[in-house]
């Protein structure tokens, strides 16, 4: 309790010192810039993260594909041929 309480302090006088110091509060322009730059970034990183994981999608079904063409070619290499007759 005495921690939280302590923590409060500190926080209050550090807004009354930044309020004293003369600093003004944030324009409108800043507090509608600000979300927006961020709501920007979180679109932009979940379309570049979508095309990113479709990609490897891809890119992990083509592997697949090798995998599996590999493994059929050494089951075929594996089995005898058939005698001639």
């Amino acid at each position: 309790m005495q921690r939280l309480l302590l923590a409060a302090a500190l926080l209050c006088g550090v807004v009354i010192g930044f309020a004293a110091s003369g600093h003004v509060a944030p324009s409108t322009a800043h507090l509608i810039f600000v979300p927006s730059v961020l709501l920007l970034g979180i679109v932009l990183g979940f379309v570049l993260g979508g095309r990113a994981a479709r990609d490897e999608g891809a890119a992990r079904a083509v592997a697949e594909e090798a995998k599996a063409a590999r493994r059929a070619a050494r089951e075929a290499a594996r089995k005898p041929a058939p005698p001639a007759g």
